[in-house]
């Protein structure tokens, strides 16, 4: 058993994790509600479905083509009736600058508010690098 057959929202970083690792920025779109904001690494903030999936189709068309995702971990908290946080720690290799030089491995830390529906979708969402000196708080991957 796994936090998914416990929380059916619990599954949102493994299905993150697919959509990314298959470049499948309609998949990530979907995992987002309509009205989502969403706050890229770089400071970007996405406002609305429409909007973060032709972010996303652009991005994973040219710096992220070959990247990989691992998600480290996830930490959730209720907020109240269909609303959850979570905390969601990963790992990307393969990424490039925007000049289209290779990036080195990175590591960051996402936080999202999750909203109920016919099924679970991220509301909003924070997303941060984080600097060499930083530890996750849950477990390091071994690899991407």
């Amino acid at each position: 058993m796994d936090a998914s057959d416990l929380d059916p929202s619990a599954a949102l970083p493994a299905l993150w994790q697919d959509a990314w690792n298959h470049h499948d920025a309609r998949a990530l779109a979907d995992l987002v509600a309509p009205e989502v904001d969403f706050v890229t690494v770089a400071g970007v903030w996405l406002q609305g479905q429409d909007e973060f999936l032709r972010h996303h189709r652009q991005l994973h068309d040219t710096q992220m083509r070959d990247s990989v995702w691992a998600t480290a971990g996830a930490l959730y908290r209720a907020l109240g009736p269909g609303l959850r946080l979570a905390h969601v720690e990963w790992a990307i290799t393969g990424d490039r600058d925007p000049d289209d030089r290779p990036r080195p491995p990175r590591r960051g830390h996402f936080t999202w508010v999750l909203q109920a529906g016919p099924r679970w979708r991220i509301l909003a969402g924070q997303n941060t690098n984080l600097g060499a000196q930083a530890m996750h708080r849950l477990r390091v991957p071994t690899s991407p």
